[in-house]
């Protein structure tokens, strides 16, 4: 959104969002809160908390048409076979897809009354209407006599919103092209494999920034679906829990969990610390890095210390990122989990670390 014009209509297309007047799911006005911005900056500075609030007073249709259409045109540039492509699956699409849900969804989750309605829209069961494999003839006389007899439509079921985006969001770290380099072995467009070496890996993969930048946006909307809990009671936590976080730390593809678990601890142990002050200048960092090391971190904790609900059956479910954190077990792998804790809690309590924080603050 480089020019006033493009954050004139956007911002214009914001204060029609609060219309009493529900929004058509195919209006083409949706498209442009995916093709308009071209920056974080350009959704949080222009998409206001009152903006927010006063839609979701107003018109929480519309945001829930918002959302639906976001989390669709995400799940369509997941499945292209040519995203990320500018010309017909454009990375800015799915970034700003994923920043305008990071910019709302704390709205929703701090008001306790849309609750049933964020249920309903994110972890209810969905259907759709099955398609039949035959064309349909238009005007055809000899099927007068069959259209007329009443038919029975089918649906099939699909996962919770809710769960297709976490799915998709996944993918999305393990993206060739987007978050992770091409390999010579990348069969296919998500490949697991961990971003740093360490625990489970020898070797790095060499991401680009705008990799890095991608993962940091990807993070913090899972961060931003994980954060319902600090909505919640902390005595409530472990009864109600948070279905984003269930879902998360029970799945039980080994992969995935292993690839996920690795690639956030070894970012984050990975870092050098000389010139990151963790307990200092944690407000005022600007390193990319930084703040991809600080997401990993964050996520991997919240993942690592949830406490997981009882299911029907009166059961404690396995928190799967806990078991295989439990089960690293070869001299290397501890070493470098030694190393990495050591170097990071060290540094806040050395003179020149604390001497080098206050200057930055300080300036």
């Amino acid at each position: 959104m480089g020019n006033s014009d493009s954050k004139l209509n956007f911002k214009q297309g914001i204060f029609k969002l609060s219309s009493t007047n529900p929004i058509a799911a195919d209006d083409p006005y949706w498209r442009g809160f995916y093709d308009l911005p071209s920056s974080t900056d350009d959704i949080f500075s222009l998409f206001t908390p009152a903006d927010i609030r006063r839609a979701l007073e107003t018109s929480a249709t519309n945001i829930e048409t918002l959302i639906h259409t976001l989390s669709s045109r995400l799940f369509a540039l997941r499945h292209h076979k040519g995203f990320p492509s500018p010309e017909v699956a454009p990375e800015k699409h799915a970034l700003n897809c994923i920043r305008v849900l990071t910019r709302i969804l704390p709205f929703i989750y701090e008001e306790e009354k849309l609750e049933d309605w964020e249920d309903k829209i994110f972890w209810r069961k969905r259907q759709r209407r099955r398609t039949h494999g035959r064309a349909e003839v238009l005007f055809d006389d000899s099927q007068k006599e069959n259209d007329s007899a009443p038919q029975e439509e089918e649906y099939e079921d699909l996962k919770p919103l809710g769960e297709e985006l976490l799915d998709t969001l996944v993918d999305l770290l393990f993206y060739v092209g987007f978050t992770v380099p091409p390999t010579e072995r990348s069969r296919s467009k998500v490949t697991y494999a961990i971003w740093q070496r360490g625990v489970g890996c020898a070797t790095t993969t060499s991401a680009t920034k705008d990799m890095e930048s991608n993962r940091i946006e990807v993070l913090r909307l899972l961060l931003t679906l994980s954060s319902k809990s600090l909505y919640i009671p902390a005595h409530l936590l472990p009864v109600k829990g948070v279905k984003a976080l269930t879902y998360l730390v029970t799945c039980p593809d080994k992969q995935l969990v292993l690839s996920l678990l690795c690639s956030q601890l070894n970012t984050a142990l990975n870092y050098n610390p000389a010139s990151w002050r963790v307990p200092y200048d944690h407000v005022v960092y600007q390193d990319p890095k930084q703040v991809l090391v600080t997401y990993s971190l964050q996520f991997l904790v919240t993942l690592l210390l949830y406490p997981i609900p009882e299911d029907k059956k009166g059961h404690l479910p396995k928190n799967y990122f806990r078991h295989f954190l439990g089960r690293v077990h070869r001299l290397q792998d501890l070493e470098f989990l030694a190393e990495g804790m050591t170097r990071t809690l060290n540094q806040p309590v050395s003179k020149a670390g604390y001497y080098h924080a206050i200057q930055i603050i300080d300036s």
